[in-house]
C-alpha cells in the first residue's frame, strides 16, 4: 500500500520556513478557504495529518502577523518560490484533472533546466519538490525584512524576478504567478487531491526531491533587491506614450535577448520572443545575422531560422528606429525588464 502521509517531509518543511512565531495552514473544505496558525512543529503537523486525504493542504511560505493572511500582512521574504504548473486536460466542468506521470516528466524536465541555470550563474541549488501535480523550487534566501514603506517595492521585485523565469515556459508547462508575498504552496509530505483520480491520472503523494535542508543564498537576496523595477516602469510608461509606437505585451515581458542566444537548448517560445523583439528593432536580414552570429544553440538549422525570421516581418511595416533601441544595443536595458550583459554582443 502507497504511504498517504509522510511526517519526515511535512517536518521538514516546517524547518525549511523557518518561522520565528506563527505559521498559517490553508486548507479548502466544500472549496472555501480556511486557514488555521500554529506555534510549534507538532502542532503544524498533527494539523497536516489531521487534514490529510480530506483537502488540499497548504502553508503560507513566508511569515505573517499574528492571525495574517493578506500581502499586507507578511512581516519578512525568507523563500522565493518557483511553481513548475502542468495545464493538464479539463473536465466537462471545467476543473482540471490530475497530472499524468508523461506531464510530471515534462514539468521536470523544465524545473531541471531553471536549476541547471542558477547554479551554472553561481547561485545555490533551490530546494526541489514534487507537488502532486508538477514541481516547486524554493530559493531560500536571507530575510528580507516588509514594511509599510517598502511592501509595493519589495512586490515588484519579486515580480520582475518571476517574470524573467516565466521564460522558461513550454506549450502546457507553465510557471505559475508566485510573487505575491502572502503566496501559500503544498505542504511537502501531504497527499494531492485535486482532480478526479483515475490509474493514469491518480492523486500523488506530494514529496522534497533533493535534500530538504534550508541553505540561504545571499546573492540571490543581492539579486532581488538590486532590481529597480520603479525605473523600468518609468522608462516603459514614456516609451509607450511616443506617437507611432507599438509594442505588444511578450516584448515588454521579454527576457534578456543573450540568455536566450547563450541557452544551448532554447524553447520554441523562446525563440519566438526573440524573433518578436528583433523585428521590432531590425530588417529581417540584420536580425537573422544577429542571431546566426551570436547563438550558442545545439541545433541551429539556418534555414529554418531564416524562415522563422521572415515570417515575423510578413504583412507588418515594422518600426525599425523605436527610440529604446539605441540605449537598448549599448546598455542592455530593455523596456520592462532588467539589466542584462547584451551590450557585449553590439550590432
Amino acid at each position: 500500500m502507497k504511504k498517504k502521509f509522510n511526517e519526515e517531509d511535512v517536518k521538514a518543511t516546517y524547518r525549511t520556513l523557518n518561522h520565528e512565531q506563527e505559521t498559517e495552514i490553508r486548507i479548502f473544505p466544500q472549496n472555501y478557504p480556511k486557514s488555521i496558525f500554529v506555534n510549534t512543529e507538532k502542532e503544524f503537523i498533527e494539523t497536516c495529518r489531521k487534514y490529510n486525504g480530506k483537502t488540499n493542504i497548504y502553508v503560507g511560505v513566508n511569515e505573517r502577523e499574528k492571525g495574517g493572511t493578506r500581502d499586507e500582512d507578511v512581516k519578512n521574504i525568507g523563500v522565493f518560490l518557483l511553481d513548475i504548473d502542468i495545464e493538464t486536460p479539463r473536465t466537462n466542468q471545467g476543473k482540471k484533472k490530475p497530472a499524468s506521470q508523461e506531464e510530471l516528466k515534462q514539468a521536470e524536465k523544465v524545473t531541471d533546466r531553471i536549476m541547471k541555470y542558477v547554479k551554472d550563474k553561481g547561485y545555490k541549488e533551490p530546494l526541489k519538490t514534487m507537488s502532486g501535480n508538477g514541481y516547486h523550487l524554493w530559493f531560500c534566501i536571507p530575510k528580507i525584512q516588509v514594511t509599510q514603506e517598502n511592501r509595493k517595492e519589495v512586490r515588484r521585485k519579486l515580480r520582475a524576478v518571476e517574470k524573467f523565469f516565466q521564460t522558461f515556459n513550454e506549450d502546457n508547462i507553465k510557471i505559475d504567478t508566485v510573487s505575491n508575498p502572502s503566496r501559500v504552496t503544498k505542504v511537502p509530505g501531504t497527499l494531492s487531491v485535486k482532480g478526479k483520480p483515475t490509474p493514469k491520472r491518480p492523486h500523488r503523494l506530494s514529496k522534497w526531491i533533493n535534500e530538504p535542508k534550508r541553505r540561504e543564498d545571499p546573492k540571490m537576496k543581492q539579486t532581488i533587491l538590486s532590481i529597480q523595477p520603479s525605473k523600468i516602469e518609468l522608462e516603459t510608461k514614456n516609451t509607450l506614450q511616443k506617437p507611432g509606437i507599438k509594442f505588444e505585451e511578450q516584448d515588454l515581458n521579454a527576457p534578456c535577448l543573450a540568455t536566450i542566444l547563450k541557452d544551448p537548448h532554447p524553447t520554441h517560445k523562446q525563440r519566438v520572443i526573440l524573433g518578436k523583439c528583433l523585428s521590432h528593432h531590425l530588417p529581417p536580414k540584420k536580425a537573422f545575422k544577429y542571431i546566426e552570429k551570436y547563438n550558442e544553440w545545439k541545433n541551429f538549422d539556418p534555414k529554418k531560422t531564416q524562415i522563422q525570421v521572415n515570417s515575423f516581418y510578413k504583412n507588418k511595416k515594422p518600426k525599425y528606429s523605436l527610440p529604446p533601441t539605441q540605449a537598448f544595443i549599448e546598455t542592455g536595458t530593455w523596456p520592462g525588464k532588467h539589466e542584462c550583459d547584451l551590450k557585449h554582443y553590439k550590432i
